[in-house]
């Protein structure tokens, strides 16, 4: 059975996420390999507003070091509780948030080894209250995710390395027989 490639992975991730907190959205960014933007690497909608929400922001699939939610979250390595009424100056998708009727915002660091792999969001269209009981929870996922992102990326780009170059690259094991 061929692994599961990382955009899948997480697409999974942010389907059970949405799921599990009846969130309306789920976002999943990773810094890009220069770390000079963040980018969108998945998301799920679980509501017609979210759906209306990312109708809106096609155009904002990446960010720079410190914009939006995504991008505090990467400068900060911290968490991020954000109403969508309070900080408009901030987040450049929140007029389409306001219209799509989402009010609350959740930015949670992804770290593997105190480096930033990834950042999770979600976005509901519930008070920012409601979304600070899930903080503690997902703090404490935030290690262990990132450890996955990390190591999920490091499968993808070694089977990818595999497929561009394989008749100069094989994998032996201790008995010397070639498994790939």
């Amino acid at each position: 059975m061929k692994k599961k490639k990382l955009t899948e992975a997480s697409k999974r991730v942010c389907e059970t996420f949405a799921d599990f907190g009846d969130f309306d959205f789920v976002e999943i960014w990773t810094p890009n390999l220069e770390n000079t933007n963040i980018q969108l690497l998945s998301y799920s909608t679980n509501s017609p507003q979210a759906a209306d929400f990312y109708g809106h922001t096609l155009a904002y699939r990446s960010f720079k070091y410190g914009e939006g939610v995504p991008g505090i979250v990467w400068e900060t390595k911290q968490p991020l509780l954000l109403n969508s009424t309070d900080n408009s100056e901030i987040v450049p998708r929140i007029k389409a948030a306001r219209q799509a009727g989402l009010k609350s915002f959740l930015g949670l660091p992804l770290l593997f080894n105190e480096s930033l792999v990834g950042v999770l969001v979600f976005g509901s269209s519930k008070d920012p209250q409601s979304m600070d009981r899930y903080v503690r929870l997902f703090q404490r996922l935030e290690t262990f995710i990132g450890s996955e992102i990390n190591r999920k990326s490091l499968e993808t780009n070694l089977q990818n390395l595999f497929e561009a170059i394989p008749d100069i690259i094989c994998l032996a094991d201790f008995q010397a027989d070639f498994s790939k």
